[in-house]
Parts: structure tokens; C-alpha cells; sequence
């Protein structure tokens, strides 16, 4: 499914990181969706948006757009354990 970094301004696409480990907000939001298409009947389907969340203070704030059940809400991140590379 293609993901999209979204609300960024063109001269920078990159990613942002609050350097938070504990409570992380990355930026900018991210949307995942599937793409405009023409069916075999040569009818055309829209882009529609699947999930579309922003990672802010440790949180996943789910937009209104997702299609869903955590749509408009706002649920905590899962702890992270990172393993050691050797």
C-alpha cells in the first residue's frame, strides 16, 4: 500500500524527530492510501485514503480521514525495546 509523508513543505520532505525516544513526535503526518485507478470496465476510482496519522508526544492521533475504528481518536504508542546489534 503506498504511503505518503504528508503537509511537508517542498523544499523539505524529509522527516522530523523530537529525539524523544520515550514520548517520540515525528513529523510530518503520514497517510497511507490506494491510488486513483480505472477499473476493467474503464470506469475511474478515486485515490482514497486508508490511514492517515500523525505520531505526536508518544501518541498515534488518527485523523478524521482514516477508514477505520481509530478514526478521530487518539491512542498510546506501544513501548519500544530496542535489541542490540552485534
Amino acid at each position: 500500500m503506498p504511503t505518503k509523508a504528508m503537509n511537508a513543505p517542498p523544499q523539505d520532505r524529509g522527516w522530523g524527530f523530537n529525539g524523544n525516544m520515550a514520548a517520540p513526535t515525528l513529523s510530518p503526518s503520514v497517510r497511507h492510501y490506494v491510488p486513483a485507478r480505472k477499473d476493467d470496465d474503464g470506469r475511474d476510482h478515486p485515490e482514497v485514503t486508508t490511514c492517515h496519522y500523525f505520531i505526536q508526544g508518544g501518541k498515534i492521533v488518527f485523523c478524521p480521514d482514516c477508514q477505520h475504528a481509530l478514526s478521530g481518536q487518539t491512542v498510546d504508542l506501544q513501548p519500544y525495546e530496542s535489541e542490540a546489534v552485534s
